[in-house]
C-alpha cells in the first residue's frame, strides 16, 4: 500500500473534510451530536480553509487526514507577527500533515483535549512541539521555529 498523498487543502475539500471529521468526532473529540453543531463546524472549517495553510492526506481521490491552520492574532497590528494555530488534526499521515503545516517556519500553537484519542499529542512532540502549559481537559503546545 502506497502512503496517502499530501497537498494543500481547497474551499472545495470542506465537504470531505467535515465528513471524515464525523466519522472521528469521539476520538478528536468534536461536538457534533445534533445537525445545528455539524453545520456551525462546517462553517468554521470552511473559513479555517479560506486562509490557505491547511493540509490534507488522500488515498486515491479519498481526504484521509487533515491539518487544518488558521491564523493567530499576534502583535498590535494585525499580522504584524506571524503566528498560525492549528485547529484541528487527524487521519492518515498525521507526521507528514504536520511537517507541512511547519514548513513555513512560523510559531504555530495548538491545544489538544486530554480526551483525545488519534495520537496528536504524541505527533506534535515528534514535530518538535512543546508542551507549554495543561489546563482543566486540555494540554497546550507550542513549536518555535
Amino acid at each position: 500500500m502506497n502512503a496517502p498523498a499530501i497537498r494543500p487543502a481547497a474551499v472545495g475539500d470542506a465537504a470531505d473534510i467535515h465528513a471524515l471529521m464525523l466519522t472521528m468526532a469521539d476520538d478528536i473529540p468534536l461536538a457534533a451530536e445534533t445537525l445545528e453543531q455539524q453545520e456551525a463546524l462546517y462553517a468554521a472549517l470552511r473559513k479555517i480553509l479560506a486562509f490557505g495553510q491547511s493540509w490534507i492526506a488522500l488515498d486515491g481521490g479519498t481526504v484521509v487526514g487533515f491539518a487544518l491552520i488558521d491564523a493567530a492574532e499576534a502583535g498590535r497590528h494585525w499580522g504584524e507577527e506571524e503566528r498560525l494555530n492549528l485547529r484541528y488534526a487527524a487521519g492518515a499521515a498525521l507526521d507528514g500533515l504536520l511537517a507541512k503545516a511547519l514548513a513555513r517556519r512560523v510559531p504555530v500553537a495548538a491545544t489538544v483535549r486530554e480526551a483525545n484519542r488519534n495520537g496528536l499529542a504524541a505527533a506534535l512532540v515528534r514535530a518538535g512541539f512543546r508542551q507549554r502549559e495543561t489546563r482543566v481537559g486540555e494540554l497546550r503546545f507550542q513549536y518555535e521555529p
